[in-house]
């Protein structure tokens, strides 16, 4: 490698106009990226909040964005509202639908349930569903297509093919080996 006026960096060397020297050390860098925020600083004050805060120790984590929103308070039910929410559930009402009407989340929901011994329902595939579904899979319908008509996960329609014994497709529609 020939020497020339431009930098060139070879095997942890710096060549800089024909002089050669070594590599800086992070000290060094950090040094020089602290003084150029300093001036970038200095000539767009209005584009930072606040320009001392960059220094030699540390500077400060930048401000919380304002899409950001604040955690929620968490909230507990009365006896009423725990009452009323079992005997939703128990008519059939979801974890989740359930959350959204008492403005909690549906695993909060799921512990009520548990604490008051209440069995959850796992909604799943029924032997019958599930002959559908490999009925439906095997005219030629999709794992997310199968899924859909049965309002259940595509992943829930996999296992239980698998358990069955049913050799599935790929993405492209070809028997898997």
């Amino acid at each position: 490698m020939t020497t020339s006026n431009k930098a060139a960096t070879r095997w942890g060397e710096l060549h800089v106009r024909g002089v050669r020297r070594d590599p800086p050390d992070a000290e060094t860098i950090a040094t020089v990226l602290i003084e150029l925020a300093r001036q970038q600083t200095a000539d767009h004050p209005s584009a930072y909040n606040d320009p001392a805060a960059i220094n030699d120790k540390s500077s400060p984590l930048p401000p919380m964005s304002a899409d950001r929103l604040p955690p929620r308070r968490a909230r507990r039910l009365d006896q009423d509202q725990v009452r009323v929410l079992i005997q939703g559930y128990i008519a059939g009402a979801t974890t989740y639908e359930l959350g959204d009407r008492f403005g909690i989340d549906h695993r909060t929901v799921g512990a009520i349930l548990h604490r008051h011994n209440i069995p959850m329902r796992r909604r799943g595939l029924s032997p019958g569903h599930v002959d559908e579904a490999i009925d439906l899979y095997n005219r030629g319908w999709s794992l997310v297509r199968v899924a859909r008509n049965l309002a259940v996960d595509p992943v829930t329609v996999l296992n239980r093919l698998r358990e069955r014994g049913v050799r599935t497709r790929d993405t492209h529609g070809r028997a898997r080996s």
